[in-house]
């Protein structure tokens, strides 16, 4: 006698390393902690996993991001994971550092000099006849 087992195929599934909402700093290299895939059949798909990280993710400009992470081959049974998103939100939240002025400044026009005395906001013309 000969038995026959019927199994549904599962599909694969992708789970994220980290968190699905994420901070980042602007102007900062975005490093992404990626996601592995399981699956029943086949121990190890994470070699599969893609994402769109380069393609979308800009740290230059403040703004949140979806990151869409995918399979880029089947499992040995034809199917893909379901896609999974992950949100970026790029933020500055580095204080502006302050830069001492120079308490004089010269401006040169043609021929003549220019003294702006800034902190006590008084303009003295050098050189004019």
């Amino acid at each position: 006698m000969v038995e026959v087992r019927v199994v549904k195929a599962k599909e694969p599934v992708i789970y994220l390393n980290g968190s699905a909402i994420m901070t980042q700093e602007a102007g900062e290299d975005f490093q992404d902690p990626g996601g592995y895939i399981v699956d029943t059949l086949q121990p190890d798909l994470s070699v599969h996993l893609v994402n769109d990280t380069d393609d979308k993710l800009d740290t230059g400009k403040l703004g949140s991001y979806v990151v869409t992470y995918s399979m880029a081959e089947p499992d040995g049974q034809g199917l893909y994971a379901v896609p999974v998103t992950r949100v970026v939100n790029v933020v500055d939240t580095i204080a502006p550092v302050s830069h001492d002025l120079p308490s004089v400044l010269f401006l040169h026009a043609q021929d003549y000099v220019l003294g702006l005395d800034i902190e006590r906001k008084v303009e003295c013309g050098c050189g004019s006849s």
